[in-house]
């Protein structure tokens, strides 16, 4: 079921498909809101005044999608929530691009990151960063655990020489907090 709700936009409670959807400019705190587990493809969220997509519960699947230009995050995750985030272009949302919430086990893999404060923000140690392109943001990754290592490899961060950080001062990409394994990086944007 689709529900609307004052505070909310677009809620999802039941484990469910939704796809080739467009949500803009709605001013409530969420644009869309995932409660159980649910997949969300090929669907644009735009121009909120409020967090992109929101992973309340459960494990969802977010493919596809072209999330931008909300004025908060374009993706947050909520603690317990989990999220296989994929193939999706998410741009120039006004905080975070994606938020893990500190979440289990989300995947971040294939996506394009870019115009952001920060491009992804409070991982875990099994949070799985891959294959994106995480570029044209303030702060590329930002880890707020000094005592948990993130994995964060086979990325491009928007420069062959990789991400600017402690491991690597050189660097002219986007920044990374300490405690972020980047390396080996991608040196080339993937097609």
């Amino acid at each position: 079921s689709v529900a609307s709700h004052p505070d909310e936009g677009v809620r999802r409670d039941t484990t469910s498909l939704l796809e080739h959807c467009i949500i803009r400019y709605c001013s409530f705190h969420w644009a869309l809101n995932l409660y159980t587990s649910a997949t969300v493809r090929n669907c644009e969220v735009q121009d909120c005044e409020s967090v992109g997509i929101g992973v309340l519960a459960g494990r969802s699947r977010i493919e596809g999608c072209l999330i931008a230009r909300n004025s908060s995050r374009g993706i947050r995750l909520h603690a317990g929530a989990s999220a296989d985030i994929v193939g999706n272009r998410i741009l120039s949302n006004m905080m975070e691009g994606i938020d893990v919430g500190f979440s289990p086990g989300v995947v971040i893999r294939g996506n394009v990151i870019s115009g952001h404060l920060v491009g992804i923000s409070n991982p875990t140690g099994s949070t799985r960063i891959e294959g994106n392109v995480i570029a044209g943001n303030e702060i590329g990754l930002h880890n707020a655990h000094d005592f948990v290592r993130v994995r964060a490899v086979d990325n491009y961060w928007g420069d062959a020489s990789g991400p600017q950080g402690n491991l690597n001062p050189d660097g002219k990409g986007d920044r990374v907090s300490e405690f972020v394994d980047f390396i080996p990086f991608l040196r080339e944007r993937p097609k």
